[in-house]
């Protein structure tokens, strides 16, 4: 699979429309809040610096570059609004839309404005987002040896429609297994967090059964690289926008069953949590060896 189409599809798709005419420059907020992202530090991946990679603003014309804190204009590598990363001149690279071609994206799909269920703080899933590419360009410059990325379906979403989403079993046992990582989230006492880890891990791998290699393979690859990435990211947004405001976006009371990818980021996201709580330091040598509910399963054993 060529390197282009794997960072789109390991980058958030905004929207695959074509871009409005108008376009929006780059601001004092984009560059606010490209100095409130790069002073953050997660407390988690202590090797992850999001400084240490360019940033490319497109604003629907063309892109801003952010490299070393030089402000730059250069011909946009992407014409479609996504959130991603790249291969320029050899070196991965952030791509975001500014903030306010951000902005008017959200509200073109209906989120984030006054009245609705969720609403979103614009600014603080800005600086967010910076954190989730940036993440990406760290996994794949530090440890792009230890991550398989080789058995990936050629058309992912197809893929995932037919052979994932179209079987009501395999729905019903994913949701059944998110609730008991809820659970162990949730949990107020230690002991009670390990018992409903376990029980995720038991639904996880009985699930799996029914799943081909190739479909295993594509889960756990996505539940590591986009888990831990929107992991990070709900971190930053929690330091950014405060409690409540993360409770509402990122941990909803009654959880859905999201088609297509994006389930794969909350389920990594969650793993991530449960091992906070059951091996704090978790991360901090974690190098993509292994899959996150391997990890998950290591920390209980060693609790026992």
């Amino acid at each position: 699979m060529k390197k282009r189409l794997l960072y789109l599809t390991f980058g958030l798709l905004l929207t695959a429309a074509v871009l409005l005419s108008s376009t929006s420059g780059f601001s004092r907020t984009d560059r606010q809040h490209y100095e409130t992202a790069i002073a953050m530090d997660s407390e988690s991946f202590p090797g992850y610096h999001l400084k240490d990679y360019t940033v490319r603003y497109f604003d629907g014309d063309v892109d801003y570059v952010l490299k070393d804190g030089v402000l730059s204009k250069e011909k946009p590598v992407f014409r479609s609004l996504v959130a991603t990363i790249e291969e320029v001149n050899g070196e991965l690279q952030v791509v975001v839309p500014t903030a306010e071609r951000m902005k008017d994206t959200l509200s073109l799909l209906g989120m984030g404005q006054e009245g609705l269920e969720t609403s979103i703080d614009h600014d603080a899933l800005q600086v967010a987002t910076l954190w989730h590419e940036g993440f990406h360009c760290y996994q794949l410059s530090h440890f792009e040896g230890a991550i398989n990325r080789e058995s990936l379906p050629e058309d992912l979403e197809t893929f995932i429609a037919q052979e994932i989403d179209a079987k009501e079993e395999l729905i019903s046992a994913f949701l059944e297994a998110e609730n008991m990582l809820e659970r162990a989230i949730n949990a107020k006492e230690l002991h009670q967090a390990k018992e409903f880890a376990a029980e995720f891990l038991s639904i996880y791998h009985k699930r799996r059964e029914n799943l081909t290699e190739e479909a295993r393979q594509m889960e756990s690859l996505y539940e590591m690289m986009e888990g831990s990435a929107q992991y990070i990211e709900s971190k930053i947004y929690r330091a950014q926008a405060g409690e409540e405001a993360y409770v509402e976006y990122y941990m909803p009371r009654e959880s859905e069953y999201l088609y297509g990818i994006s389930k794969y980021y909350q389920l990594g996201r969650k793993i991530c949590l449960v091992l906070d709580k059951l091996e704090p330091d978790w991360s901090t040598d974690f190098d993509f060896s292994m899959s996150l509910s391997e990890v998950l399963e290591e920390s209980i054993k060693e609790e026992r």
